[in-house]
């Protein structure tokens, strides 16, 4: 390696060191005694808080959570079990009141220096008769459902994540990046991602509804539906069938770059 080599490695170097210091001084000074200077490799979760309830008082699950994945399964009784599990010390506890379980951590300590992973997870347990509210609100993790979700009014905000759900009835999505999956979507719904693909096995609403992403496919393999679809994309092609340009109904499907393909 001759000089000139040299010294640009070196400043190439001492670069990132100046930047990693930077942001630990940085979040030294916001976040005072918080920090976590530990190397935190994932390790096994244990199960750390959870609350049960029959299902005829719970009208809403409330999830407010920063890097935790979310999975809802089917209970085996009239009851819902939420589950918190994580591998830190620190424990976020799961409230009830009025008629609304919540798990909330817009004040959980996430603050480390290193290689840091806080392995967490939320899994919900309801029975197929439920019918209330739910309302997540995830910066960052996976939102897995495996059960019948259509009729429930589901809000999902999410930051980074993808999400994969089985049957939806009325819904609202908005994700900033990750893909979206959906086997079977009802009702209604409204879509929104700047990040990711959307896909859908089967499409049958019965109000206006959009779907829209800035950078992503957009695909519906079966549309039953009696709507007509309005299509738009800048970059990538389109190929859309059953559109009844009568129907009163309209499906507004939006891509800026990736393409659209509703059967």
């Amino acid at each position: 390696m001759n000089n000139k080599n040299l010294v640009i490695t070196l400043i190439v170097i001492l670069s990132i060191f100046i930047i990693i210091l930077t942001g630990g001084l940085i979040l030294l000074l916001t976040n005072g005694n918080q920090l976590n200077f530990k190397f935190n490799f994932k390790s096994n979760t244990k199960l750390l808080d959870k609350y049960e309830n029959n299902y005829k008082e719970v009208s809403k699950i409330y999830l407010n959570l920063y890097s935790t994945d979310i999975e809802i399964k089917e209970s085996k009784n009239e009851k819902i079990l939420v589950e918190y599990y994580g591998n830190k010390d620190k424990k976020v506890k799961i409230e009830y009141e009025n008629n609304t379980i919540k798990v909330d951590e817009d004040n959980y300590d996430i603050s480390c220096i290193g290689f840091c992973n806080y392995n967490k997870k939320v899994v919900v347990y309801v029975p197929n008769n439920y019918t209330g509210e739910y309302e997540f609100k995830l910066k960052s993790g996976d939102i897995k459902s495996d059960i019948d979700l259509s009729n429930n009014k589901l809000n999902i905000e999410a930051v980074s994540g993808d999400i994969a759900l089985s049957k939806v009835g009325s819904s609202k999505i908005t994700t900033t990046s990750g893909d979206i999956e959906i086997i079977e979507l009802y009702k209604n719904t409204t879509i929104k991602t700047t990040s990711g693909d959307i896909k859908m096995d089967k499409l049958d609403i019965n109000n206006n509804s959009f779907i829209t992403t800035v950078s992503g496919d957009i695909e519906i393999d079966n549309n039953i539906s009696n709507c007509y679809i309005d299509t738009d994309t800048i970059s990538g092609d389109q190929k859309i069938k059953n559109s009844n340009r009568k129907s009163d109904i309209v499906l507004k499907v939006k891509t800026v770059s990736g393409d659209i393909n509703v059967y």
